[in-house]
């Protein structure tokens, strides 16, 4: 064979395995992240210092005019503490469930007031006025339905009126958030008007008010 031949073959042989060292010689380094632990946040709402069913229930009767008005100011007042105690920040509203009004008895002086129907339905709910309605602060009015919703006014619409809504905090305000460990109060004060007549008498009405407390996206 040629010599020239033989020192091109020798001569590519080394430079292939020069090539081949210079591969295997770059540094590497692999890391392993061990001793992982991911923890499920919890998010837990107690009212009055109790746990779940977040209801509370009312009934109020037998009651008289004037109730919860003037010198019986405070009469009428339901206030709950709203609490979380879990480790995330939920959003708090609360749901009202339909009255029910009860007749319980039809007496003669019922029987003959002025605006009574002569059904075996109470009237008492009609007549409630719900004075005040507050949760977060004293000056923030609730919204029906929604955080965009319509005002609550409390102060112009009746027990009856409440029943069956979704009250939440106004949107783009924190005060419908309750962070952890946080809590607030809510507060429902009710009055009966001293001029109302023997209709409601013997009358009762009575509902549930369940707290939530949601995940915020």
């Amino acid at each position: 064979m040629n010599r020239k031949i033989l020192i091109s073959l020798f001569v590519i042989g080394i430079l292939a395995l020069s090539i081949g060292w210079g591969t295997r010689s770059l540094f590497n380094d692999t890391e392993t992240s061990s001793g992982n632990t991911f923890t499920a946040g919890t998010l837990d709402l107690k009212v009055n210092d109790n746990d779940d069913p977040n209801v509370v229930h009312v009934e109020i009767g037998p009651i008289y005019p004037g109730w919860g008005t003037g010198t019986e100011w405070g009469r009428g007042t339901y206030t709950w503490i709203l609490k979380n105690v879990g480790n995330l920040p939920g959003l708090l509203w609360i749901e009202v469930t339909p009255m029910i009004n009860r007749e319980n008895g039809f007496e003669e002086p019922e029987k003959n007031a002025p605006g009574e129907d002569g059904t075996d339905t109470g009237e008492l709910g009609a007549y409630i006025l719900v004075a005040k309605l507050n949760i977060y602060d004293g000056n923030t009015r609730l919204r029906i339905g929604s955080p965009d919703g319509p005002e609550f006014k409390h102060g112009t619409y009746y027990l009856n009126y409440l029943g069956g809504l979704k009250l939440y905090a106004p949107s783009g305000s924190d005060l419908g958030i309750l962070d952890p460990g946080e809590d607030e109060e809510f507060c429902l004060v009710l009055s009966l008007d001293g001029n109302v007549g023997n209709c409601i008498q013997g009358d009762s009405v009575e509902f549930d008010i369940i707290f939530h407390l949601d995940q915020i996206p």
